[in-house]
């Protein structure tokens, strides 16, 4: 099975990612740091100057609960992920770049975060 190894950087899990020249999100290397957020519990968020980089198609609004408690009703867009030669098909939101554990879950069969030894690991679902 592959992985994707990440690593910490101010006591946050991060893996790399891109965006294809066909404008899809690529996640294990690249430029970007996408951090690997367990209490997110969506697929994927991320600034707009990433947001207005991929071909994703606007999907409607939905709430979501913030850390704190707060309710904010945020716009979604449908889009798609590239992980290895695999698509995924995912929703995404406006807001710092973290990967969910809703989109996590459908695509890694096994997801460590080591706090102490600042370990990352995700191994891809076949």
């Amino acid at each position: 099975m592959k992985k994707i190894i990440g690593w910490f950087l101010d006591s946050e899990p991060f893996i790399r990612a891109s965006i294809s020249r066909d404008q899809k999100l690529l996640m294990g290397k690249g430029e970007y740091l996408l951090v690997v957020d367990s209490g997110f519990t969506g697929d994927i968020s991320a600034p707009d100057e990433i947001l207005d980089r991929l071909d994703i198609e606007y999907s409607g609004t939905m709430p979501f609960q913030l850390a704190d408690g707060t309710i904010v009703w945020k716009d979604l867009w449908a889009g798609e992920v590239v992980l290895e030669n695999y698509e995924y098909e995912a929703l995404f939101i406006e807001g710092d770049f973290l990967l969910g554990m809703e989109l996590a879950s459908d695509i890694f069969s096994y997801f460590l975060i080591d706090f102490i030894n600042e370990k990352v690991e995700l191994e891809i679902r076949q």
